[in-house]
């Protein structure tokens, strides 16, 4: 939102630089824009506003980093292309003590990744079909993760 506001008054100045406004260069072109004074103030308030959620969101991470790396079945997934100090410590959280699943197929399905596949009858025909709720034995944990079926 912050964004999008300095997006807005730098495109209502002409100063189209889409990505590039986040830049050094980027953000002097804007503080450099001729605006009128309360518009110069919503600027400076959102330039301003948004150093520090940068700030905060950069110390946050470090500290994510920081508990991911503290924590050895965290440090191991961190080891998988594409999983991050967040997702390594959510998925150490959610599953807890790896140890009471007997395979993965079954850490699949407590997730809800994989739902358990049912047989019906229809008209003396046997059709394979699939549930698309995630199991009760997931956790209320991983339940609102999980899209509504389309």
């Amino acid at each position: 939102m912050v964004k999008n506001g300095l997006q807005a008054i730098a495109l209502n100045y002409r100063l189209a630089l889409r990505s590039k406004l986040w830049t050094e260069r980027g953000r002097a072109a804007l503080t450099g824009l001729a605006l009128p004074c309360h518009t110069t103030r919503r600027r400076d308030d959102n330039l301003e506003l948004l150093r520090w959620l940068t700030m905060s969101i950069d110390d946050l991470d470090a500290q994510l980093a920081a508990a991911a790396s503290a924590d050895p079945r965290a440090a191991l997934l961190l080891t998988h292309p594409g999983v991050g100090p967040l997702t390594a410590l959510a998925t150490v959280l959610i599953l807890g003590p790896i140890k009471r699943f007997p395979d993965g197929k079954h850490i699949v399905s407590y997730i809800g990744l994989a739902p358990p596949s049912t047989l019906r009858r229809t008209n003396s025909i046997s059709v394979r079909s699939r549930s698309r709720a995630v199991p009760s034995s997931a956790g209320s944990s991983v339940r609102p993760l999980r899209s509504p079926p389309v």
